[in-house]
């Protein structure tokens, strides 16, 4: 056996002999105690119970992954909390429909906004500041009508903008930079954002 041929049986060997080292040491996840303040999550998903936890792709060996664990993103525990896995043919509730929860009417998107941040707010630190959003819908997408609603914004001074509209408001995203206002947009090139330095 050549050097190279037996370096990779002595890593396979190895790999062989961690994976059944963790295999060994994996023990069957306890459902999760809903943290202080958190909403009783949706009964279907199945967040916070055992077969979440156990859900193979769910990371929860560490507590910065929080109780219900998170799945991989681009990084480990980097994406959405653990759900259970979906069996094919399973019942997943019928129609989806946008729903306030506060009062079980139907949502929309300054809603889905508020109630996506509001919970990362305990996680990040703001200095003693507190953040406030304000919505502005968009009154068209042509360049002069872009370009007003730019001006409207930039009269808020506003620390930060997000354009959510995924495409067609370009000339809006090029405009806001220019009150040396940050601006995160969808429908931002790299070409367009590296256009937008000089106004850093």
């Amino acid at each position: 056996m050549n050097d190279r041929k037996r370096v990779a049986a002595r890593f396979a060997t190895a790999g062989v002999a961690i994976a059944a080292l963790c295999g060994a040491a994996v023990l069957p996840a306890a459902a999760a105690s809903l943290p202080p303040g958190a909403a009783k999550p949706t009964p279907g998903s199945g967040i916070g119970t055992a077969a979440a936890l156990d859900n193979p792709k769910c990371a929860h060996d560490d507590p910065s992954y929080g109780v219900y664990g998170r799945f991989n993103s681009t990084f480990v525990g980097g994406g959405a909390v653990c759900v259970k896995p979906w069996k094919a043919g399973a019942n997943n509730g019928g129609a989806t429909a946008p729903i306030n929860r506060a009062g079980n009417t139907r949502g929309n998107y300054q809603d889905a906004v508020h109630d996506t941040l509001l919970p990362m707010m305990k996680y990040y630190e703001t200095w003693g500041r507190d953040i406030e959003m304000r919505i502005l819908v968009s009154t068209g997408n042509d360049e002069a009508t872009q370009r007003a609603d730019a001006g409207a914004i930039k009269a808020e001074k506003p620390f930060a903008v997000v354009n959510f509209v995924p495409a067609g408001l370009d000339f809006l995203d090029a405009e806001i930079p220019k009150a040396k206002i940050l601006v995160f947009g969808y429908a931002t090139t790299a070409k367009k954002a590296l256009a937008q330095a000089p106004y850093r």
